[in-house]
Protein backbone atom coordinates (compact mmCIF):
# COMPACT_ATOMS: atom_id res chain seq x y z
CA UNK A 1 0.00 0.00 0.00
CA UNK A 2 2.37 2.76 0.85
CA UNK A 3 4.55 1.80 -2.27
CA UNK A 4 2.42 2.06 -4.77
CA UNK A 5 0.60 4.91 -3.11
CA UNK A 6 4.42 6.57 -3.31
CA UNK A 7 4.19 5.45 -6.95
CA UNK A 8 1.24 7.29 -7.81
CA UNK A 9 2.29 10.76 -6.06
CA UNK A 10 0.20 10.18 -2.57
CA UNK A 11 3.16 10.46 -0.29
CA UNK A 12 1.38 10.01 3.23
CA UNK A 13 2.64 12.32 6.13
CA UNK A 14 3.27 9.56 8.49
CA UNK A 15 2.95 6.10 8.90
CA UNK A 16 2.98 4.49 12.76
CA UNK A 17 3.91 0.51 14.05
CA UNK A 18 1.86 0.22 16.89
CA UNK A 19 4.26 -2.37 18.38
CA UNK A 20 2.22 -5.15 21.07
CA UNK A 21 4.74 -6.44 23.20
CA UNK A 22 7.31 -4.97 25.46
CA UNK A 23 10.75 -3.31 24.28
CA UNK A 24 12.39 -6.10 26.35
CA UNK A 25 10.44 -8.49 24.51
CA UNK A 26 9.99 -10.67 27.46
CA UNK A 27 6.68 -11.24 26.08
CA UNK A 28 5.09 -12.35 22.72
CA UNK A 29 4.53 -9.82 20.07
CA UNK A 30 4.89 -9.69 16.45
CA UNK A 31 7.12 -12.95 14.61
CA UNK A 32 10.88 -11.63 14.99
CA UNK A 33 11.03 -10.82 10.70
CA UNK A 34 8.58 -8.84 11.03
CA UNK A 35 10.92 -6.24 13.04
CA UNK A 36 13.37 -7.12 11.11
CA UNK A 37 11.64 -5.96 7.54
CA UNK A 38 10.84 -3.08 9.70
CA UNK A 39 14.33 -1.96 10.11
CA UNK A 40 15.67 -2.94 7.27
CA UNK A 41 12.94 -2.19 4.59
CA UNK A 42 10.63 -0.20 5.78
CA UNK A 43 11.85 2.26 7.47
CA UNK A 44 15.10 3.28 5.27
CA UNK A 45 12.02 3.38 2.73
CA UNK A 46 9.88 5.62 4.62
CA UNK A 47 13.44 7.87 5.49
CA UNK A 48 14.09 7.91 1.69
CA UNK A 49 10.55 9.57 0.39
CA UNK A 50 10.60 11.85 3.40
CA UNK A 51 7.83 9.90 6.16
CA UNK A 52 7.87 10.30 9.38
CA UNK A 53 8.12 6.46 10.92
CA UNK A 54 6.35 6.37 14.51
CA UNK A 55 7.30 3.11 16.33
CA UNK A 56 4.71 3.20 18.86
CA UNK A 57 5.72 1.24 21.75
CA UNK A 58 4.35 0.35 25.09
CA UNK A 59 6.59 2.40 27.29
CA UNK A 60 5.12 5.58 25.60
CA UNK A 61 1.65 4.10 24.91
CA UNK A 62 0.91 0.73 27.22
CA UNK A 63 -2.08 -1.74 26.10
CA UNK A 64 -4.72 -1.00 28.90
CA UNK A 65 -2.02 -0.05 31.30
CA UNK A 66 -0.25 -3.29 30.38
CA UNK A 67 3.27 -3.61 28.95
CA UNK A 68 1.87 -5.99 26.10
CA UNK A 69 -0.70 -7.40 24.72
CA UNK A 70 -0.20 -10.99 25.80
CA UNK A 71 0.86 -9.13 29.31
CA UNK A 72 -2.34 -7.99 28.85
CA UNK A 73 -4.66 -10.84 27.94
CA UNK A 74 -2.65 -13.15 30.84
CA UNK A 75 -3.41 -11.01 33.42
CA UNK A 76 -7.35 -10.73 32.76
CA UNK A 77 -7.03 -14.46 32.73
CA UNK A 78 -8.76 -14.09 28.34
CA UNK A 79 -8.10 -15.68 25.68
CA UNK A 80 -7.14 -14.08 22.18
CA UNK A 81 -10.81 -14.77 20.06
CA UNK A 82 -11.67 -14.78 16.65
CA UNK A 83 -14.85 -13.08 17.35
CA UNK A 84 -14.25 -9.95 19.95
CA UNK A 85 -11.32 -8.35 17.79
CA UNK A 86 -10.40 -7.17 21.24
CA UNK A 87 -6.73 -7.79 20.24
CA UNK A 88 -7.34 -5.32 17.14
CA UNK A 89 -9.10 -2.82 19.79
CA UNK A 90 -6.63 -2.83 22.38
CA UNK A 91 -3.17 -3.02 20.48
CA UNK A 92 -3.80 -1.24 17.70
CA UNK A 93 -6.76 1.17 17.00
CA UNK A 94 -7.14 2.64 20.87
CA UNK A 95 -3.64 3.54 20.90
CA UNK A 96 -3.27 4.71 17.05
CA UNK A 97 -6.50 6.98 17.55
CA UNK A 98 -4.72 8.22 21.07
CA UNK A 99 -1.59 9.15 18.99
CA UNK A 100 -3.71 10.83 16.43
CA UNK A 101 -5.96 13.37 18.46
CA UNK A 102 -2.41 14.14 20.27
CA UNK A 103 -0.77 14.57 16.80
CA UNK A 104 -3.78 16.46 15.15
CA UNK A 105 -6.50 17.40 17.52
CA UNK A 106 -8.32 19.68 15.34
CA UNK A 107 -7.13 18.75 11.76
CA UNK A 108 -9.18 16.19 9.72
CA UNK A 109 -7.51 12.84 9.32
CA UNK A 110 -7.52 10.27 6.78
CA UNK A 111 -6.01 7.05 7.56
CA UNK A 112 -5.09 4.21 4.95
CA UNK A 113 -5.81 0.97 6.32
CA UNK A 114 -4.32 -2.10 4.17
CA UNK A 115 -7.13 -4.38 3.62
CA UNK A 116 -6.44 -6.06 0.10
CA UNK A 117 -8.76 -6.59 -2.51
CA UNK A 118 -10.64 -9.26 -2.02
CA UNK A 119 -11.52 -8.65 1.92
CA UNK A 120 -15.03 -6.52 1.26
CA UNK A 121 -16.49 -9.07 3.91
CA UNK A 122 -14.08 -8.59 6.30
CA UNK A 123 -14.76 -4.73 5.51
CA UNK A 124 -18.04 -4.99 6.25
CA UNK A 125 -18.07 -7.13 9.26
CA UNK A 126 -15.20 -5.22 10.97
CA UNK A 127 -16.44 -3.05 13.51
CA UNK A 128 -13.22 -0.88 13.12
CA UNK A 129 -13.16 -0.33 9.31
CA UNK A 130 -16.12 2.44 9.77
CA UNK A 131 -15.97 5.15 6.93
CA UNK A 132 -15.89 8.20 9.58
CA UNK A 133 -15.06 8.06 13.18
CA UNK A 134 -13.95 10.72 16.09
CA UNK A 135 -14.99 13.99 17.12
CA UNK A 136 -18.16 15.49 15.73
CA UNK A 137 -18.19 12.79 13.39
CA UNK A 138 -15.37 14.12 10.91
CA UNK A 139 -12.32 14.21 12.10
CA UNK A 140 -10.90 10.82 10.85
CA UNK A 141 -11.93 8.70 7.30
CA UNK A 142 -10.57 5.74 6.97
CA UNK A 143 -9.81 4.84 3.17
CA UNK A 144 -8.72 1.84 1.56
CA UNK A 145 -5.79 1.57 -1.19
CA UNK A 146 -5.60 -1.33 -1.87
CA UNK A 147 -9.34 -1.97 -2.64
CA UNK A 148 -9.49 1.22 -4.68
CA UNK A 149 -6.96 -0.29 -6.98
CA UNK A 150 -7.79 -4.04 -7.08
CA UNK A 151 -4.76 -5.15 -5.66
CA UNK A 152 -4.90 -8.75 -4.03
CA UNK A 153 -1.82 -10.07 -1.77
CA UNK A 154 -0.71 -11.60 -5.57
CA UNK A 155 -0.63 -8.07 -6.84
CA UNK A 156 0.89 -6.45 -3.76
CA UNK A 157 4.06 -8.65 -4.40
CA UNK A 158 4.53 -7.86 -7.79
CA UNK A 159 4.84 -4.18 -6.85
CA UNK A 160 6.93 -4.74 -4.41
CA UNK A 161 9.31 -6.98 -7.03
CA UNK A 162 9.02 -4.48 -9.41
CA UNK A 163 10.21 -1.71 -7.04
CA UNK A 164 13.11 -3.72 -6.46
CA UNK A 165 12.22 -4.97 -2.88
CA UNK A 166 12.24 -7.93 -1.06
CA UNK A 167 8.15 -9.27 0.04
CA UNK A 168 7.84 -9.54 3.37
CA UNK A 169 6.05 -12.51 5.62
CA UNK A 170 2.49 -11.49 6.43
CA UNK A 171 2.48 -9.75 9.77
CA UNK A 172 0.66 -11.61 12.51
CA UNK A 173 1.00 -11.84 16.30
CA UNK A 174 2.79 -15.12 17.22
CA UNK A 175 -0.42 -16.04 19.42
CA UNK A 176 -2.95 -14.94 17.31
CA UNK A 177 -5.85 -16.59 17.04
CA UNK A 178 -6.22 -17.04 13.20
CA UNK A 179 -3.01 -18.89 12.81
CA UNK A 180 -3.29 -22.37 10.91
CA UNK A 181 -1.86 -25.29 12.82
CA UNK A 182 1.09 -24.72 10.81
CA UNK A 183 1.77 -21.59 11.77
CA UNK A 184 2.04 -22.85 15.61
CA UNK A 185 4.01 -25.71 14.13
CA UNK A 186 6.77 -23.36 13.04
CA UNK A 187 6.19 -21.17 16.30
CA UNK A 188 6.92 -24.48 18.83
CA UNK A 189 9.95 -24.75 16.59
CA UNK A 190 10.93 -21.40 16.34
CA UNK A 191 10.11 -19.79 19.07
CA UNK A 192 9.07 -22.34 22.37
CA UNK A 193 9.20 -19.55 25.08
CA UNK A 194 6.06 -17.77 22.95
CA UNK A 195 4.77 -21.18 22.41
CA UNK A 196 5.10 -22.12 26.35
CA UNK A 197 3.45 -18.10 27.13
CA UNK A 198 0.66 -19.32 24.45
CA UNK A 199 0.15 -22.75 26.59
CA UNK A 200 0.07 -20.66 30.35
CA UNK A 201 -2.49 -18.46 28.75
CA UNK A 202 -4.60 -21.70 28.23
CA UNK A 203 -4.19 -23.21 31.53
CA UNK A 204 -4.93 -19.59 33.18
CA UNK A 205 -7.98 -18.79 30.98
CA UNK A 206 -11.54 -18.03 32.65
CA UNK A 207 -14.50 -19.98 31.93
CA UNK A 208 -16.96 -18.42 29.63
CA UNK A 209 -19.31 -16.82 31.59
CA UNK A 210 -22.41 -17.88 28.97
CA UNK A 211 -21.57 -21.61 28.72
CA UNK A 212 -18.96 -22.25 31.25
CA UNK A 213 -16.58 -23.59 28.11
CA UNK A 214 -13.00 -23.67 27.86
CA UNK A 215 -10.82 -21.24 25.48
CA UNK A 216 -8.34 -22.67 23.64
CA UNK A 217 -6.37 -22.23 20.16
CA UNK A 218 -7.80 -25.10 18.75
CA UNK A 219 -10.39 -24.18 16.96
CA UNK A 220 -12.23 -27.08 15.72
CA UNK A 221 -15.32 -28.15 18.06
CA UNK A 222 -15.72 -25.02 19.70
CA UNK A 223 -17.83 -26.77 22.47
CA UNK A 224 -15.20 -26.28 24.97
CA UNK A 225 -13.57 -30.24 24.47
CA UNK A 226 -11.01 -28.46 22.15
CA UNK A 227 -7.58 -30.07 22.99
CA UNK A 228 -4.48 -28.12 24.63
CA UNK A 229 -2.61 -26.30 22.05
CA UNK A 230 0.37 -28.85 22.60
CA UNK A 231 -1.83 -32.01 21.28
CA UNK A 232 -3.96 -30.03 18.63
CA UNK A 233 -0.27 -29.24 16.92
CA UNK A 234 0.60 -33.07 16.73
CA UNK A 235 -1.89 -33.52 14.76
CA UNK A 236 -1.33 -33.38 10.47
CA UNK A 237 -1.35 -30.16 8.65
CA UNK A 238 -1.51 -29.95 5.42
CA UNK A 239 -2.14 -26.16 3.97
CA UNK A 240 -5.25 -25.60 1.49
CA UNK A 241 -4.20 -24.35 -1.81
CA UNK A 242 -6.77 -22.00 -3.21
CA UNK A 243 -6.65 -19.75 -6.13
CA UNK A 244 -7.09 -16.13 -5.80
CA UNK A 245 -10.63 -14.85 -6.42
CA UNK A 246 -8.96 -11.53 -7.38
CA UNK A 247 -6.55 -11.96 -10.00
CA UNK A 248 -7.68 -15.60 -10.55
CA UNK A 249 -3.79 -17.35 -10.19
CA UNK A 250 -4.28 -20.99 -9.37
CA UNK A 251 -2.57 -20.63 -5.69
CA UNK A 252 -3.24 -17.18 -4.03
CA UNK A 253 -0.04 -15.76 -2.29
CA UNK A 254 0.41 -17.08 0.98
CA UNK A 255 0.58 -14.89 4.12
CA UNK A 256 3.25 -17.30 5.59
CA UNK A 257 4.15 -15.93 8.80
CA UNK A 258 7.60 -16.64 10.79
CA UNK A 259 9.03 -17.11 7.53
CA UNK A 260 11.96 -15.01 6.08
CA UNK A 261 11.17 -12.62 3.68
CA UNK A 262 11.63 -13.10 -0.38
CA UNK A 263 14.03 -11.32 -2.23
CA UNK A 264 12.42 -9.27 -5.10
Amino acid sequence: MLVDRVQHGEVPELAIFADVTDPERKDPGEWPVTYQYLREVVMPYCDQHGIEFDWLDTTRSPIRGHRSLFGYFAAMRLMPSRMSRLCTSAAKVERVTDELIQRYPTRPVEVWVGFEAGEEIRLKRDPHAAGVVGLAGNWRVNRFPLMERNLCRCRCEDVLKAAGLPVPPGSACMLCPYSTRGDFKRLEHQEPEAFAFGERMEDNCQRTKKNDKVMRYGYEKGDGTDPPLRLWVEKPYTPRVMPCEVCGRPERARKNVGCDYIAA
